[in-house]
């Protein structure tokens, strides 16, 4: 897949990645060499390119931030944020370029020799590459000599995550980020999206089976890597969206797809619990959204923030889509209500829903 330029929100140098990922720099002089592009296949390398051949996670850190503990997940999206608070827009950058991966699952490869590790330094070098990173060396391994600089070490999921989404811009800090989360979402995730267009907010959309930044469709073929999460909400953020809707299921997502993402509202659609009832049933379910909520951030590797809300339908979402749909059927109404619970959970303010809910109606 070819590589797409966005911004990156400070210049990436090899003596930046050194010092803050622990990697080894090869030679040490080279520190101040400045990278344009990530990429971690060939056939996304070009000048400027810090290629990535082998990406395995360090095995001391395979759980996202923040977890086990739920410190910050809320989980009452009726009660709503009517601001969003601590995320600020990245300054813009030089161009970077995001390669993609095109191996499905999780970035593992068998430890390399010198020899296959001499030929793609070699392969990368004719491409343009300015610097090549390679796995820790086994004892006794040696590391191939190569006339472009080489940064030696392992980077954990969540320390690469960071990488791209720095790389990147940051898009998730100037974005309202949503994921529907399941084993097959993506009806929901539209309609939500439709949803969120119908309030005004210039929506791009992150799903197998069609992403898209605004208007235009995005050539990403599932299940997605980080490199081409991050490069899908660069291109969102630079095309002016607003908000971006993810759906989070197997087809769309490889494992840790999401490291360096923040989710602000995250629901899953076939959560059909209570909205009121005995104190203990609603502690129980409250706490079983929690654990999914966990095992979801496990598998797919995003964050809970402090402003992260589990949304879920509660009697006044209920009652609004029951007002906006008279007599309509009840899996309609369903996911009207989901809807507008995660667009409350976002900071939407209620008043506004109900507005664009009434021209909606009237247009119709």
């Amino acid at each position: 897949m070819s590589a797409l330029s966005e911004s990156i929100r400070q210049r990436m140098t090899l003596g930046y990645l050194r010092g803050h990922y622990g990697l080894e720099l090869l030679p040490p002089a080279a520190e101040d060499v400045t990278v344009t592009s990530l990429a971690d296949d060939l056939a996304s390398v070009r000048p400027g390119s810090l290629y990535m051949p082998y990406l395995r996670p360090n095995e001391a850190e395979t759980t996202a931030e923040g977890l086990p503990s739920d410190a910050g997940l809320g989980d009452d999206a009726q009660s709503g944020r009517e601001t969003k608070q601590g995320r600020h827009a990245a300054p813009a950058g030089p161009s970077v370029q995001v390669g993609s991966q095109e191996q499905g699952g999780s970035p593992v490869q068998p430890t390399p020799t010198t020899a296959d590790e001499a030929a793609l330094v070699a392969q990368a070098e004719l491409a343009g590459a300015y610097a090549v990173l390679l796995p820790t060396r086994s004892p006794g391994q040696e590391t191939p000599s190569a006339d472009i600089p080489l940064l030696i070490g392992d980077l954990a999921p969540d320390q690469l995550g960071r990488i791209l989404s720095n790389a990147a811009g940051d898009p998730s800090a100037s974005l309202a980020v949503f994921a529907m989360v399941g084993d097959d979402v993506y009806g929901q995730a539209a309609d939500l999206a439709d949803f969120l267009h119908t309030l005004g907010n210039p929506v791009g959309m992150i799903a197998a089976s069609g992403s898209a930044s605004l208007d235009r469709p995005l050539d990403l073929q599932g299940p997605l890597s980080m490199f081409d999460l991050q490069r899908a909400l660069a291109i969102c953020l630079e095309d002016g969206a607003a908000a971006v809707v993810i759906e989070a299921d197997p087809a769309t997502l490889q494992e840790d797809a999401l490291r360096g993402v923040q989710i602000d509202v995250l629901a899953f659609p076939d959560d059909a619990g209570p909205s009121g009832g005995p104190v203990g049933a609603l502690a129980r379910f409250h706490d079983g959204r929690r654990g999914r909520a966990s095992a979801a951030a496990r598998r797919y590797g995003f964050s809970f923030g402090g402003s992260t809300q589990v949304a879920r339908r509660g009697d006044e979402s209920d009652e609004m889509a029951r007002q906006a749909l008279p007599g309509g059927d009840q899996a309609h109404l369903n996911q009207l209500s989901l809807n507008i619970a995660m667009t409350v959970a976002a900071g939407v303010k209620r008043s506004h829903i109900r507005s664009a809910l009434e021209a909606s109606q009237e247009l119709s």
